[in-house]
């Protein structure tokens, strides 16, 4: 997912700190201690710590932005793996994702 998003972003007009994909790269690699700790909720990286974490994206990402005086912080959800994914009926078989509170 990082991968994607890293040659999405270095292609484009739009200039991301190179400690943003460490960030988010430290957060994938601890994600076994990070799950101890902040299971099924969303963590706001910074400096390979953890600066603010909570059930919805929109609150993390203010609480991280509003303790470090930074706009681009990774923030990472820490999935158990036991999340439930629903299907429609008549569609593929694929999974879909639970919808995110972006408000």
């Amino acid at each position: 997912m990082v991968r994607l998003k890293r040659q999405a972003t270095e292609g484009s007009l739009m200039s991301v700190d190179k400690r943003f994909f460490e960030d988010m790269d430290w957060a994938e690699q601890h994600h076994a201690q990070l799950l101890g700790k902040y299971q099924d909720e969303w963590v706001a990286v910074y400096n390979k710590q953890v600066v603010a974490h909570g059930s919805s994206i929109r609150e993390v990402e203010r609480q991280a932005q509003a303790g470090t005086g930074k706009e681009q912080i990774p923030v990472y959800f820490v999935e158990s793996g036991s999340n439930i994914y629903s299907q429609p009926q008549g569609k593929s078989h694929r999974p879909v994702a639970p919808q995110l509170d972006m408000h």
